[in-house]
Order: C-alpha cells, then structure tokens, then sequence
C-alpha cells in the first residue's frame, strides 16, 4: 500500500470526524457529561 495515499486517506477521514462532530455539537447543544470531549 502506498504511504502517502495512506496518509492523505488518514487525513480525509479526520476532517470528516471533525465535520461530522462539529455539525452534532450545533445540533445538539446539551449532551452527557460523558460524551462530553471538553
């Protein structure tokens, strides 16, 4: 498998995460103390 297609595939997943986490946290504003990251 090639490294950088690896790390760019790494990448895009990541920004996705935090896509998706970002638009949950609009969403909803109140969550469980221990789903809570920060």
């Amino acid at each position: 498998m090639d490294f950088l297609f690896t790390f760019h595939f790494i990448g895009q997943l990541s920004a996705l995460q935090q896509l998706i986490t970002s638009m949950l946290m609009q969403k909803t504003d109140i969550k469980p103390s221990h789903e809570r990251k920060f």
